[in-house]
């Protein structure tokens, strides 16, 4: 099933017809791919996107020349489109939202003929801050994407972002589609995937790196440890702490406890103790 954001991208590409689409990952090896189609494939007015430069004076550096009219903004080209013409206030251009967006759809169409839809969820702010918020733009132009990586943080955080908010916001607190399936078709990988990666890179125990792999997507190969891991972040959610469209995950089950090799009791003790222990440390560091 498409996510609403699939859902736009597919809309977008309906209107500007590139020959392909590319989800950005943010990644180093994304980076220098993506410089290497800059300087072989894709050009701007004639010119190579970038150009390296000798590695001598300045290494690891390019050069990238933009189209004589991409600026950033110009005054006369740029309105507010609001319904409501006296929000705009005096010293801007005003443009009923209806007819601007006649004016761009017929610009965009087909305005990628040829070439790369590059899609970049980024976040401009920390990813922990309850302020930062989780975009999403697309371009045909490399040097951009390159840019975006560099200014923001792009890729699968923010889209794992955008995905637990649309889950939150489309109801959708239960483990149908998982969310974690939903990551897979989207970013190719979900969170606990991503961590067992990161794990393995740091040589942690392979029983460790196994069980925060599967304690997403419990079954009958889920080795105990994974069990209790499941276990514990339904004690977290249920705690208030946990994230908008994982409660599916984490719903307590006798077989839960019966494949860590706990009781419901015990798991209880185990987390008044957390709590205590949190709450210590919280009055600690103040």
């Amino acid at each position: 099933m498409a996510t609403p954001l699939e859902k736009w991208v597919e809309e977008q590409a309906k209107l500007t017809k590139p020959s392909r689409i590319h989800w950005c990952d943010g990644s180093e090896d994304e980076a220098r791919k993506l410089i290497e189609i800059g300087i072989k494939e894709e050009t701007i007015n004639g010119h190579p996107v970038f150009q390296k430069l000798n590695d001598k004076n300045w290494p690891n550096a390019y050069y990238h020349q933009s189209h004589p009219n991409d600026v950033a903004r110009t005054e006369q080209l740029t309105f507010i489109c609001h319904p409501q013409k006296e929000t705009t206030g005096p010293n801007n251009n005003w443009m009923d939202p209806t007819e601007a967006k006649e004016k761009l759809t017929k610009l965009f169409d087909g305005c990628m003929k040829g070439r790369t839809m590059y899609v970049m969820p980024y976040m401009m702010g920390h990813p922990s801050s309850p302020y930062a918020k989780a975009c999403v733009q697309i371009t045909d132009n490399c040097y951009v994407a390159v840019s975006m990586r560099i200014m923001t943080r792009m890729g699968k955080i923010a889209l794992d972002r955008m995905l637990r908010g649309e889950a939150a916001s489309a109801g959708l607190d239960q483990a149908s589609p998982p969310l974690a399936e939903r990551e897979v078709q989207v970013a190719g990988l979900h969170n606990g995937m991503a961590a067992a990666i990161i794990l393995g890179e740091w040589h942690f125990p392979e029983a460790m790196i196994a069980a925060i792999r599967d304690h997403y997507l419990i079954d009958e190969t889920a080795t105990p440890l994974a069990q209790l891991l499941n276990l514990a972040a339904g004690e977290t959610e249920r705690a208030g702490h946990g994230l908008p469209g994982e409660t599916g995950y984490w719903e307590l089950s006798s077989a839960k406890l019966a494949g860590a090799g706990i009781s419901e009791g015990e798991l209880q003790a185990a987390t008044a103790r957390a709590r205590a222990s949190f709450e210590a440390l919280r009055h600690v560091v103040g």
